[in-house]
């Protein structure tokens, strides 16, 4: 892409260009069978990487108590990337509704506030 606004990302600051319409085309297209995958995984709770230091006997806690919005996809930073894909293509195209429902569900402010709590508690977690 190239003239006015090349290379301005949508949100006003340096970043990539937009996609041209053949490429937003495609992203319509496939759009529903990324989102299907992307939630899927997002949903997946075990099998479950649990990357969390022990600090006494205490019992585990299981993913989804510890990153209540980010438990699947096997490891905390995968699922992470997949809200990212889901957020992406929701940008680009349309989503179905279940997509949507997981992402505002996912993203509340309690789940958002547990994660925060945790990364805050645990400064050396792999984020």
């Amino acid at each position: 892409m190239s003239g006015p606004g090349a290379g301005i990302a949508w949100h006003g600051r340096p970043g990539p260009p937009r996609p041209d319409a053949g490429a937003l085309a495609l992203v319509a297209e496939l759009a529903p069978a990324y989102a299907a995958t992307a939630v899927e995984n997002v949903l997946r709770e075990f099998p479950n990487d649990l990357r969390y230091v022990l600090r006494g006997p205490e019992p585990v806690p299981m993913p989804r108590e510890l990153h209540p919005a980010f438990f699947g996809s096997f490891d905390w930073h995968s699922c992470v990337e997949m809200h990212w894909v889901l957020v992406r293509l929701h940008r680009l195209a349309s989503i179905p509704p279940e997509a949507l429902a997981v992402l505002d569900a996912h993203l509340a402010t309690e789940p958002l506030r547990v994660e925060t709590a945790f990364l805050a508690a645990n400064p050396g977690f792999s984020r």
